[in-house]
């Protein structure tokens, strides 16, 4: 945020010293692409001149510097922990997902090794758990080309 109030993009971020700190903001960028986009702004913690004013409920803290104390920091990042919950369990499925995808990958590539080996669908299906026509209707175009 810029020094009179106006939300910069994350390419015009600038840094301030200690003392030009009026408020902390955390902001949630996407980092999938190429371009830094910001997704999410969490709501803005003004800075305190004195420790008689700090009042976390109303989201107003003193700090004697512009590097939050651990627990300062903390009350902070709970909004966006809120914020990032429902895609964190997603990450799981995400994960998941990539290590079967990696797995099936494998299976066919060992497949393709067994087939130019000479194994015959029956011992391949056998191997995999399946019937023989299972396994040459799931792998007979898939290794052959």
């Amino acid at each position: 945020m810029a020094a009179d109030g106006t939300h910069l993009g994350a390419g015009d971020w600038q840094y301030r010293t200690d003392a030009e700190v009026v408020a902390w903001q955390v902001i949630c960028t996407d980092l999938t692409s190429s371009h830094t986009r910001e997704c999410w702004r969490g709501p803005v913690w003004t800075r305190l001149a004195t420790a008689a004013e700090h009042d976390p409920g109303r989201r107003r803290i003193y700090s004697a510097d512009a590097l939050l104390p651990e627990d300062l920091e903390e009350l902070l990042m709970a909004d966006w922990d809120r914020h990032i919950a429902p895609s964190r369990g997603c990450y799981d499925i995400e994960s998941a997902a990539e290590a079967v995808a990696a797995a099936q990958q494998d299976l066919t590539d060992a497949v393709r090794v067994a087939r130019e080996q000479g194994a015959s669908w029956e011992e391949i299906g056998r191997a995999a758990g399946m019937t023989r026509q299972s396994a040459h209707e799931r792998w007979a175009k898939v290794v052959a080309g």
